[in-house]
């Protein structure tokens, strides 16, 4: 895949190239997947990061993957799966475009790995099916010319999380899904942390449709990236080498206050979608956002079949009433954009 792009601003640029290659098998319980990607990403934004508008930011990643999974099913509807991964990336940050720097203080040039196992599944049960996942991970901070601070340059993370889950049929259409449990996140570097997950669906189910309505809470944890940890501590993005594990408490999985979606998709022929999707939303007040906090922001989408089979063709037009909301405070937010593409499968 690739793409290349002057962008809806003054130095909002971009070009992208990825390879990726996968080998599956499939049986009638069973798939395996091998996977390797490589991606070459280069873009341009003002205020990408720093949320000042004039500095003319760039960042330029290089990034290696490679992932192996395999699934097996079991017996009653129960499932297991286990993967493993690794994770190289270069990355080459400039705030200011028109200055080139390498290999010295100010270039914010990094390079670091990582790696990781994980195991998940779900064990059906009588009365009660359990849901269980496992994961390890380790990453290191390999060479950097900027991020020189902080205690250490590795670090190893684990995850546990057990989600019994039960359904009760209350009616002949109607049923309910309760489930609750508990997760634990430990690091070798940072504070241990078990945390929790409850949530409910209540499910109709008619001949023509099947309505959900749920509600979850959950609490999350994560620790600080090398970039917060081993910053100078001033500077343009002076970092803390004691910063510590930070949790969230979760009830819409929304950063928004109050956030309205809904899409719409008509197909008047055969050959023919379109696809209108809107977003209303009211945003909490930031004092680094200079665009209003309440947005309405739309996209609206024609794909068309081709007779070749397999060929299909998008038009596709962003941000349609052409919004200056700010997603992420003080950044210019993109501008309307209009883009074609193809795609051809067999």
């Amino acid at each position: 895949a690739g793409s290349r792009s002057d962008g809806s601003r003054p130095n909002g640029d971009h070009e992208f190239h990825r390879l990726a290659a996968q080998l599956q098998h499939r049986g009638a319980d069973h798939e395996t997947h091998l996977l390797y990607g490589y991606q070459d990403k280069f873009y341009g934004w003002p205020g990408a990061y720093t949320g000042f508008a004039t500095l003319a930011e760039t960042d330029h990643t290089r990034t290696h993957l490679l992932l192996a999974s395999h699934r097996r099913a079991a017996t009653a509807g129960g499932w297991w799966e286990v993967t493993g991964f690794f994770r190289q990336l270069d990355d080459n940050y400039d705030f200011d475009r028109t200055t080139r720097e390498s290999g010295i203080p100010g270039a914010f040039e990094h390079k670091t790995t990582s790696q990781g196992v994980g195991l998940g599944g779900l064990l059906p049960g009588a009365t009660v099916d359990w849901r269980f996942a496992a994961q390890v991970v380790t990453d290191e901070l390999v060479r950097s010319t900027d991020l020189s601070g902080g205690a250490f340059d590795k670090r190893s993370y684990g995850k546990l999380s057990l989600v019994p889950e039960m359904t009760l049929a209350l009616d002949d259409t109607l049923e309910l899904t309760l489930r609750g449990g508990l997760s634990l996140d430990v690091s070798n570097r940072d504070r241990n942390l078990l945390l929790p997950v409850a949530g409910f669906v209540l499910s109709r189910s008619s001949a023509t449709a099947t309505d959900n309505l749920s509600l979850e809470y959950a609490a999350t944890s994560q620790v600080p990236g090398y970039t917060a940890l081993k910053s100078p501590p001033a500077g343009l993005f002076g970092g803390n080498p004691d910063l510590g594990r930070e949790q969230a408490k979760t009830l819409a999985l929304n950063y928004a206050r109050q956030r309205l979606n809904l899409a719409v998709r008509y197909q008047p022929f055969a050959w023919l979608d379109v696809r209108l999707d809107n977003e209303l939303r009211r945003q909490r007040d930031n004092p680094l956002r200079t665009s209003d906090a309440d947005a309405y922001q739309a996209a609206l989408a024609f794909g068309w079949r081709s007779p070749v089979p397999g060929l299909r063709v998008n038009l596709i037009m962003d941000n349609l009433t052409n919004s200056n909301f700010q997603q992420f405070p003080g950044t210019p937010a993109p501008r309307r954009q209009i883009s074609l593409n193809a795609d051809y499968s067999r």
